[in-house]
């Protein structure tokens, strides 16, 4: 029974799908760059098509193919196809900075494409906000890329089951012009997400990269991530249910498409990890692989937030024999405290209890919990650095050329 959990642990701790690719996506842009200057055009797309389907690795580094892609179509003369090359520009950028390039590029293209600007300067006051309820990009759509598809799906099928593998997979439907199913994938991130770099990852990507694509704009980004920051306070309703289907129930492995035999080894995987965390005749080491491999379980599974889980986490935090497994411990009480919703409050709250708990009792927190503490609130000040900026883009005088 133990040989069998602990290769079983080592198995679950092996993460997600790994995928191979020679070079590095950099790489296959400066191929593709030089193709496009060298006016090797098809060459060029063929290349920056690559540095796409080859490099899941590094999904957000696809924008620089797809801004190559749309230059490379607007210097070839077929700025139609162009425009919509960028409309996936705007939905891909992965930061404010590489959405607001996109939009300056889309801009210019319809300029280009219209022989005026009027169009191009209805995009650039759409950013602005407003009333209007699209931008002229809805118009624009997306382009017909069966290749892509096909390629992009299989890597969807192959991703894996954590907080990474569903953003990749959410990166893969923003390529392919589907930015309802990518904002589906960033909450299943978000939800399954309990480390505090997965967790910071995935509510920026949550708002402002799944729901800025939903939107066209970062305008009106700000109540998004007050409710992301502090739930459903003050009667606030939550800007993303209308946006998202149904999830799946708790437990049932999310949107990674996992079978009914992985579920039952996950559930398996997860029982036994809880008895070696909890058991106080196994080695001190072993109860943090336990825990670490029983956190790996429960974002595998969609699993955070299940009754019970936050109080069984409570009683390891302040457990003197365990202090290795501190940071795991305390990892997985912000995650069963956030259980699968979509804000930061319950972890606040928890917070807020544990404080209180030190204080009633005496004690002086350890350094696990002061470094844990550090880290939720440094990823608070992260979100409250998205506040929308305005766009410094100026409205076009005249058409742009390529």
């Amino acid at each position: 029974m133990k040989k069998l959990a602990l290769l079983l642990l080592s198995a679950l701790l092996s993460g997600a799908a790994a995928f191979g690719a020679s070079g590095s996506v950099d790489d296959a842009i400066k191929s593709a760059k030089a193709a496009a200057s060298e006016r090797k055009f098809d060459e060029a797309l063929r290349l920056y098509e690559q540095a796409i389907a080859e490099h899941p690795e590094a999904p957000e580094r696809w924008i620089a193919a797809q801004q190559g892609i749309a230059q490379t179509l607007a210097a070839k003369g077929d700025l139609k196809e162009a425009a919509k090359a960028a409309h996936l520009c705007m939905d891909g950028a992965p930061t404010p900075e590489t959405f607001d390039a996109a939009v300056t590029l889309a801009a210019g293209i319809l300029s280009a494409l219209d022989q005026n600007v009027d169009r191009a300067n209805q995009l650039l006051a759409f950013q602005q906000g407003g009333a209007a309820a699209a931008g002229p990009m809805e118009a624009v759509g997306y382009p017909s890329q069966p290749e892509r598809e096909r390629t992009l799906a299989s890597l969807r099928q192959q991703a894996g089951d954590d907080s990474a593998s569903s953003r990749l997979r959410a990166f893969t439907f923003l390529f392919t012009g589907k930015p309802r199913e990518a904002f589906a994938q960033f909450a299943d991130a978000f939800r399954r997400a309990s480390s505090p770099r997965d967790l910071q990852t995935a509510e920026i990507d949550l708002v402002s990269t799944g729901w800025r694509a939903l939107h066209g704009r970062r305008a009106g980004m700000e109540s998004a991530i007050q409710y992301l920051l502090h739930g459903p306070a003050g009667g606030a309703k939550s800007p993303f249910d209308a946006l998202l289907p149904a999830p799946p129930a708790p437990g049932e492995g999310g949107l990674a498409g996992l079978n009914p035999g992985e579920l039952d080894a996950l559930r398996r995987m997860r029982d036994a990890c809880k008895l070696y965390a909890a058991d106080p005749w196994v080695r001190g080491e072993m109860h943090g692989v336990a825990l670490a491999a029983l956190q790996r379980a429960n974002d595998a599974l969609d699993n955070w937030g299940e009754p019970g889980q936050k109080e069984w986490y409570a009683k390891l935090v302040f457990s003197a024999d365990r202090q290795t497994a501190g940071p795991a411990a305390l990892a997985g009480i912000q995650a069963a405290a956030k259980g699968r919703s979509l804000h930061l409050a319950g972890i606040a709250a928890q917070w807020a209890e544990l404080d209180a708990y030190c204080k009633t009792n005496g004690i002086e927190p350890p350094r696990a919990m002061v470094s844990a503490r550090g880290q939720f609130n440094a990823l608070c000040t992260a979100l409250e650095k998205l506040r929308t900026q305005p766009s410094a883009a100026k409205p076009l005088k005249t058409p742009a050329r390529f």
